[in-house]
């Protein structure tokens, strides 16, 4: 009798440690999947994000500050200042930041910055998230995008300008 309660207390020994298994590997699989939306959610806003300011948008800062129209910045392949000017003012008005976010189309939080042929960021702005061109190598996100456009700018309007990256970047905190 003492060698099948034995087998007995082995058997249910397997099955518990076969059940923790179960539940381990599943915890894995759906954190790995849920993970993967989230990358997919932020590829999915970023692209929009990216397409938007690379149009010419509808309206202007006072418009956008109500909430109407589309941020673009972009006119048939310049940067147009006027546009850089308004986004920055609607930034930097109360509440901006997520008008902005609400604008384009995103809960999740964007930065954008031109960058020279040198990668020196142009008039050290930034124009999103951050205010401070130092933090974007502070950014402590769990997922993080960058999209990179191309146009021509010309930022102090001399006439003399050149073809910049327009940098995207989105991203998720912990």
């Amino acid at each position: 009798m003492k060698k099948a309660q034995f087998w007995y207390a082995d058997f249910l020994l397997g099955l518990f440690v076969l059940f923790i298994i179960t539940f381990v590997f599943n915890r894995v699989i759906i954190d790995l999947n849920l993970k993967e939306d989230k990358v997919q959610e932020l590829i999915n806003d970023g692209t929009s994000i990216a397409n938007s300011l690379m149009s010419p948008g509808y309206l202007g800062f006072s418009q956008w500050a109500n909430k109407a129209g589309r941020i673009g910045l972009v006119d048939n392949g310049k940067v147009n200042n006027n546009k850089v000017n308004d986004f920055q003012l609607l930034l930097n008005s109360n509440n901006g930041y997520d008008v902005s976010k609400f604008l384009l189309g995103t809960k999740n939080d964007y930065l954008m910055y031109f960058e020279d042929k040198n990668n020196n960021i142009i008039d050290n702005k930034v124009y999103g998230g951050l205010d401070d061109v130092s933090k974007i190598n502070q950014i402590g996100a769990e997922n993080i995008v960058r999209f990179t456009r191309f146009a021509y700018y010309d930022n102090n309007n001399d006439g003399k300008g050149e073809l910049v990256k327009m940098n995207i970047l989105i991203w998720v905190f912990r």
